[in-house]
């Protein structure tokens, strides 16, 4: 595990707002005062690919800005082994003052403690609040009344249609939109009317 840590979140997000100008890491923890000489920001994060290539930009664009800490990012496989590494740490005292996860996993860690809450005030002084997200991705967030996490990205879902062949289903609706359905079952009665024209499946899934 990496040694005990001697840089707030708070001096981070001001550094890291400052010379990136982005929300990639914004958020603001209640700090502590750091001791004197350099100063050391642990970061735990499962990027790779293209994705790590530009994390690695922005870091290196936020320790450039400055002398006087420096971001120092650990690399993980994504998986269980990480959360487990993440949790053991939390729980031993010794977690990085940042980490990327799921935001499906904040529902179940903030509750015993494995995270801290973001300064919503001080979020807001360095120009980062709900104007800046989706309704749905900022609320995604907070558990109760407190924020835990702030959105790095969001995976939007994105269904296309075939035109001729819903077209001539008869499930278009005057502006040649697909017709709205309100439930999974209406939205199955659809896809049953499409596949009575068509050859082959009426729905495909993948990436």
């Amino acid at each position: 595990m990496t040694p005990p840590l001697d840089l707030s979140r708070r001096q981070f997000l001001t550094a890291a707002s400052l010379a990136a100008g982005t929300a990639l890491l914004a958020g603001c923890a209640p700090g502590t005062t750091p001791g004197s000489g350099p100063q050391t920001l642990q970061f735990w994060h499962l990027l790779s690919g293209g994705d790590g290539v530009t994390m690695s930009s922005l870091l290196d664009q936020v320790n450039g800005a400055q002398s006087a800490f420096r971001i120092r990012p650990t690399v993980l496989a994504w998986g269980t082994p990480y959360y487990t590494k993440l949790a053991m740490a939390g729980a031993g005292g010794r977690a990085p003052d940042v980490a990327i996860m799921h935001a499906t996993r904040t529902v179940g860690w903030a509750p015993g403690g494995l995270l801290d809450t973001w300064d919503l005030d001080r979020l807001a002084e360095l120009g980062v609040d709900s104007t800046k997200f989706p309704k749905p991705i900022w609320e995604k967030g907070f558990v109760g009344d407190d924020m835990y996490s702030v959105a790095l990205d969001a995976h939007p879902f994105v269904m296309m249609f075939n035109t001729d062949v819903c077209d001539a289903a008869g499930v278009l609706d005057s502006d040649g939109k697909l017709q709205e359905t309100t439930s999974p079952e209406e939205f199955l009665e659809q896809l049953r009317t499409v596949s009575g024209t068509a050859s082959g499946h009426a729905l495909s899934y993948g990436y």
